[in-house]
């Protein structure tokens, strides 16, 4: 039965995509480790981002895949990891500079 709202039938979609992938790289079409992840994440900040990676790399180390599968997935997650700390980093540099910035007009100072 076809949805009348097309916004419904893409989130059914995509939700129905996303279960197809993993049944079709699981075992007996079950998925053989169950995420912790949410359907719908919202990343606002580089801490965002590094939770996700942080439960991610849990993920990856209880599943039951070959040590060389895992090895990889690690080796990803971790290069994405270390982007993010350095854009944290950033964040907050930016955000100090902005605050001094914010003071000085305060004063007066141009």
């Amino acid at each position: 039965m076809p949805y009348k709202d097309k916004a419904k039938h893409r989130e059914y979609a995509r939700e129905w995509a996303r279960q197809k992938k993993v049944q079709v790289g699981s075992k007996d079409g079950k998925a053989s480790v169950t995420s912790r992840f949410p359907n719908s994440i919202r990343l606002k900040t580089a801490e965002d981002v590094l939770d996700l990676l942080r439960q991610a790399i849990y993920d990856v180390q209880a599943s039951d895949a070959d040590a060389l599968q895992r090895a990889r997935c690690l080796a990803y997650v971790a290069s994405t990891a270390l982007r993010a700390v350095e854009v944290a980093d950033l964040e907050g540099r930016v955000e100090a500079l902005e605050k001094q910035v914010k003071a000085a007009v305060m004063r007066g100072v141009s």
